[in-house]
């Protein structure tokens, strides 16, 4: 798979492609610098000497054979402004990756092309792709692949700094050529339906919006190389070639519960064979009460069975619980494996997927048993979701929402407004046998968004603190007194709904000491409720197991219980201690 980065001449697909390359981990290639390579001759010559249509034909061959023969595995590759012109050129484009379109508003096209040093033909002007120059303190670059230093590199490095400057047109001249170069691909870039704006934002920034709304990201800080993840419909049927790109090895174990195997396990079977791995599907029952060492235990046992060594790969596929077991079993079996998470719900795509946090279960609390263990990639296959009951989908919702207050106030909204908008008038919660159908207020399009800005505000977070030193703790909103009531429920309630609990409580709190601002409580507390998701402590639960259970929570710090309390959407304060925090849950209780 590629990311094609395609747009007018001043959208920035040079400098944006170099920046996203980086941040993505990815090779970079340059169809206009690879046209010239092979050809011997620049772009402005071919126009001259050949004309236009010969030069979209040698644009095309030299795009195929790119695509085809050159690379090997996922890239950036930046097109020239009427590279996709062609339909054929187009089909093989969108047949082999995402193609992103970059616009801009006239003016700043305009103001770009005339203050740089490349020369269009088509336009007949001095101009370059880039947006800025770069930044001393760019410290984005990939350590595993140089690309300033490659010698027989492709890449086109674009003079932005050069100060010569031609004045042979007027800008009145080269105004009117853009002009009517853009009205005759007006249609023509209106029909494609991924586009940014690049006038919008820095180019750091439009990086991490190209990552967001392509879900393409690559975690870094823990482990040498880090790893990538991917949100991609239908992806769970291109397993076994993503794990063939990044040369994981063989056998390989496919981890999955009771209620999700019979779901898709025979997909990720299929797509392993037909890669060429020999694989088995480990299935164990389904529950966060099977959180335990023994289940462990019986994943050790099967990884010998199946003959698993230290280059063999275990894949996670399902819900928090099963990558959670898996990941731990794959970073102690043999002193540790390569593993793959392939999360299946809601809830594991925004949250327990990434990370690299795996464990188990002890009866004095969730989790106090594990190790930090990245995994090799991360496949979030939305599709997953139609299958999901209807209360795990609302659990799920309830991670989104802690996202949200988090680092992504737009997420929160958006939420906010579809509780608004008529999930709150979805039938009553009756258990796990309904399914949720494809409903107008949440249809797999809004997912697909929801799961790629949930996972987006993670990855920031756990890069900047990939080992909980410090602001990582912001993802634990909700989950001090949301993990001790979901463990003195007996797990009857979701985690999810406990954490929708903990977060009311959390704002609460926040209010009370002057952190949030007026009314967060009643905003966060009619979020949820429109999502369907419980706000207050069932009824009859025993406070003192709350109480008790909090004291030992894995989040304590020398002693001291520490809270996330929400400042507004978008803003939390970490490591907060709360006194009387014990009176505030009991009276939350009461109610």
């Amino acid at each position: 798979m590629h990311i094609f980065l395609y747009g007018p001449s001043g959208a920035g697909k040079s400098t944006l492609a170099k920046k996203l390359a980086r941040a993505l981990n990815l090779p970079l290639y340059d169809l206009d610098s690879e046209i010239e390579n092979q050809s011997g001759l620049s772009i402005p010559d071919i126009f001259a000497s050949k004309g236009e249509s010969a030069f979209r034909l040698l644009e095309h061959e030299t795009l195929s054979a790119l695509i085809l023969d050159t690379v090997k595995g996922d890239s950036v590759i930046a097109l020239g402004g009427g590279a996709l012109l062609k339909p054929e050129s187009r089909t093989l484009a969108e047949s082999h990756g995402q193609v992103l379109l970059l616009t801009a508003p006239f003016d700043i096209l305009l103001k770009r092309l005339s203050e740089s040093s490349e020369e269009r033909p088509l336009l007949n002007v001095i101009a370059s792709e880039a947006i800025s120059t770069p930044q001393a303190d760019d410290t984005s670059a990939n350590p595993s692949f140089d690309y300033d230093a490659q010698p027989a590199s492709p890449l086109r490095t674009w003079d932005v700094a050069s100060s010569e400057r031609s004045e042979t047109k007027s800008k009145s001249g080269s105004a009117e050529k853009l002009q009517h170069l853009l009205a005759t691909r007006r249609e023509h870039y209106a029909s494609f339906p991924l586009q940014i704006d690049t006038s919008s934002a820095s180019p750091a920034k439009l990086v991490k919006q190209i990552q967001r709304q392509l879900g393409w990201f690559h975690v870094r800080g823990m482990g040498r190389h880090g790893y990538d993840v991917r949100v991609q419909p239908g992806g769970i049927d291109s397993l076994g070639a993503m794990l063939k790109a990044r040369n994981l090895g063989g056998p390989v174990a496919v981890v999955s519960d009771s209620n999700v195997a019979p779901l898709h396990g025979q997909r990720a079977l299929k797509s392993l064979r037909d890669a060429g791995y020999s694989v088995e599907l480990v299935v164990f029952p389904a529950g966060e009460q099977n959180k335990t060492l023994e289940t462990v235990a019986g994943f050790w046992q099967a990884f010998l069975a199946l003959g698993m060594d230290r280059k063999s790969t275990v894949v996670a596929l399902g819900g928090g619980v099963t990558g959670d077991l898996a990941g731990y079993a794959a970073a102690s079996y043999l002193r540790g494996v390569d593993w793959v998470g392939v999360p299946t719900t809601l809830l594991a795509m925004a949250d327990s997927s990434l990370g690299g946090k795996t464990g188990f279960d002890l009866p004095q609390g969730k989790n106090l048993i594990g190790a930090f263990h990245p995994p090799q990639l991360v496949l979030a296959d939305p599709e997953t979701l139609s299958t999901l009951p209807e209360r795990e989908l609302r659990s799920g919702l309830g991670e989104v929402v802690k996202a949200g207050l988090i680092a992504d106030k737009g997420l929160f909204e958006m939420l906010r407004d579809l509780g608004r908008n008529g999930v709150q008038s979805l039938p009553t919660l009756d258990g796990d046998e309904k399914k949720l159908q494809r409903l107008e207020t949440l249809e797999s399009k809004m997912l697909e968004e929801i799961v790629r800005r949930s996972m987006s505000v993670k990855i920031e977070v756990i890069e900047a603190d990939p080992y909980e030193k410090g602001f990582r703790a912001a993802l634990n909103l909700g989950h001090t007194i949301g993990h001790a009531i979901e463990l003195a429920s007996g797990f009857e309630l979701f985690h999810g709904e406990a954490i929708a609990i903990g977060m009311v409580i959390a704002a609460q709190m926040a209010e009370k000491r002057g952190v949030a601002r007026p009314g967060l409580t009643d905003e966060i507390r009619g979020t949820l409720t429109g999502l369907g998701l419980p706000v207050d402590v069932p009824a009859g639960m025993n406070p003192e197991s709350i109480i008790k259970a909090v004291g030992v929570d894995k989040k304590k710090a020398s002693g001291k219980i520490k809270f996330v309390l929400p400042v507004r959407p978008g803003l939390v304060q970490v490591g907060v201690e709360v006194a009387g925090w014990q009176e505030m849950v009991l009276e939350e209780i009461k109610k």
